[in-house]
């Protein structure tokens, strides 16, 4: 005897599994494009440090002790970012992370003393990129991944990184050569703002890809058990 399906609901659960397979690889691709947008600006001003030497007559020793704060406070502002995006939503913490590295990298030729490049290399471009980094983007895309594909995931969004500092190195040559590092640092600036739209999916993108949670068996309804046949303990009598 052939068992007979209801018509379209194979392909209704089939196309419910690609639109969620579909909307997770759109999260994961802007959490790495996020990712590779601020990275990318922020490991690209190194290639500046001799051009701010010679620009503002710092030294070495000054300019590398703001890329030192800022390597610091990269770290410290992520457990902190994470915390917030807990309570708040990190749609909102990405959009200012991404706020703060943009206006920290375009204020960084009108620098002139060592304690304005800590708080636009130090404090902003890093803080930012601290608040739209690697702790908020896979809390915000690892709880929509089921637990044996997370590895994966992290790795996606970690490889944005590297590829945006691979590809912001030679647009910052480029636009140096043909304009010049201020014209540079003022691209830089633009193009991380490109990572807007990133903090969609975290907050606004969430009904394809609502978080990951375990199948649960159905149980079957245990049958009542009738009243006749049900056994009541009995007094044991003496003959």
């Amino acid at each position: 005897m052939s068992e007979t399906t209801t018509p379209g609901t194979t392909t209704a659960a089939s196309s419910g599994i690609t639109k969620r397979q579909v909307g997770v690889g759109l999260v994961l691709l802007a959490a790495a494009g996020t990712f590779a947008l601020t990275m990318g600006a922020r490991q690209s001003m190194g290639l500046f440090v001799s051009t701010l030497n010679t620009t503002t007559g710092l030294g070495i020793a000054s300019i590398s002790l703001a890329f030192a704060f800022g390597q610091l406070w990269w770290g410290l502002t992520q457990p902190f970012a994470g915390i917030v995006a807990d309570r708040i939503g990190a749609g909102r913490v990405l959009f200012a992370g991404v706020l703060l590295v943009a206006i920290g990298t375009a204020l960084v030729p009108f620098m002139t003393t060592t304690f304005g490049l800590i708080i636009a290399i130090g404090v902003l471009a890093a803080g930012g990129a601290g608040m739209a980094g690697p702790s908020v983007l896979m809390g915000a895309t690892v709880r929509l991944i089921p637990p044996e594909k997370r590895g994966m995931a992290t790795g996606i969004v970690n490889a944005g990184g590297s590829f945006g500092q691979f590809v912001f190195a030679p647009i910052a040559q480029g636009v140096t050569a043909a304009a010049g590092w201020v014209a540079s640092l003022q691209t830089l600036a633009a193009i991380s703002l490109l990572a807007l739209p990133g903090y969609c999916a975290a907050t606004r993108c969430r009904q394809p890809t609502q978080p990951w949670r375990p199948a649960l068996r159905r149980s079957r309804p245990r049958r009542p058990v009738p009243r006749s046949s049900a056994r009541w303990p009995t007094r044991a009598t003496g003959c």
